[in-house]
């Protein structure tokens, strides 16, 4: 006979190995075909606010914009300013002329920095796979001079 699982230490390990996004994606996924197998279309409208509709079908989400309706309020007190590098990029609310001022030599030089970072994180991904792969593909050699039932390891 077989011996019985340890349901305890199995699931200590599977804590002790935590969940990453990749999983999650995964589960998600699994989870979401099983309940919407076709696929799920929601539109979302509200007069003079919104006008779209949600499409998630299969690993794809589309948001599609059907009219393009802004109407934030109009803030007397608050001002909220979006910045990169202390300097201002957006600025919205008290102060503000028409409401809203987009900066957009900032805006241009962050949307560069964003774009440069992640060429930057792809190149090192890159790299570090081809390291990766060329350890597999060459094992470290044993020393010649060291017996085959002999440990190097102490």
């Amino acid at each position: 006979m077989t011996e019985p699982r340890n349901l305890v230490s199995d699931a200590a390990t599977l804590v002790e190995r935590g969940l990453d996004t990749k999983t999650a994606e995964v589960l998600a996924l699994a989870a979401f075909r099983a309940l919407f197998a076709d696929g799920i279309r929601m539109p979302l409208k509200m007069k003079d606010v919104i006008d779209m509709e949600l499409v998630a079908r299969d690993n794809n989400v589309f948001l599609n914009m059907n009219q393009v309706l802004l109407h934030a309020p109009e803030l007397v007190i608050w001002r909220f300013t979006f910045t990169y590098q202390g300097h201002p990029v957006i600025e919205y609310g008290r102060g503000v002329k028409d409401g809203m001022k987009i900066h957009f030599p900032r805006l241009c030089v962050l949307l560069m920095a964003i774009w440069r970072d992640k060429r930057k994180t792809a190149r090192a991904k890159a790299r570090s796979d081809a390291a990766r792969d060329r350890q597999l593909a060459n094992p470290p050699m044993p020393h010649p001079n060291v017996p085959k039932g002999e440990d190097t390891s102490a």
